[in-house]
């Protein structure tokens, strides 16, 4: 049987940068602006942050002297319009950040996962949960099973590594980090041979 579970972002993942104000490293928040500047024919493309401490203001470089003919009509519209889903998707951008020398802070990251929790004890068949989520999370999928299916960090491991729970999208599940799906199959507890008493 298959269960589906939506992930769901609540808080984007604040970045960690010297903050001009406070002095110090702070987390940065991505809000919801995005800042296009034009020179002449040339666009340069930020993604807002703010301090979480003292509200200072960061612009995270999208694109970089671009003239708006390289850039897709729908993604430059989108851009214009500070459209939510495609701030959403920059905010966890790995190679974005990379570029931007701006490592991600799962931290502050907040999230629900939407679906059926299960029981170990009730499985009486293999079941295959199917994760999906809009970004690429970045969280790893051991934390997300072991909530849906309420393990400890010991049963998690013990189970993996009897082969009861695997997936075809990551050969190490203790390790692996969710991307935007990932198809997990979990297999009932093997069952006791019947004790007839001899």
């Amino acid at each position: 049987m298959r269960y589906s579970y939506a992930i769901t972002i609540e808080k984007a993942p604040a970045v960690i940068r010297r903050c001009a104000h406070c002095g110090v490293k702070k987390p940065f928040l991505p809000s919801d602006q995005i800042r296009i500047n034009a020179q002449k024919k040339l666009l340069d493309v930020w993604l807002i942050h703010r301090c979480m401490d003292c509200g200072q203001t960061w612009n995270m470089e999208v694109f970089a002297r671009i003239s708006p003919k390289q850039l897709d009509r729908a993604l430059y519209d989108r851009l214009l319009s500070n459209d939510p889903e495609l701030i959403r998707s920059l905010a966890f951008d790995p190679q974005l950040h990379a570029k931007n020398g701006t490592p991600l802070c799962q931290a502050t990251l907040a999230y629900r996962i939407d679906g059926e929790r299960l029981s170990l004890d009730s499985l009486k068949e293999s079941a295959e949960l199917l994760l999906a989520c809009p970004v690429p999370l970045g969280v790893r999928l051991s934390r997300l099973i072991r909530e849906i299916l309420g393990l400890s960090a010991g049963q998690f491991e013990a189970m993996t590594a009897s082969g009861r729970i695997s997936s075809p999208d990551a050969a190490d599940l203790t390790r692996a980090r969710m991307e935007t799906r990932c198809l997990v199959r979990v297999d009932p507890a093997p069952q006791s041979p019947p004790d007839y008493g001899w």
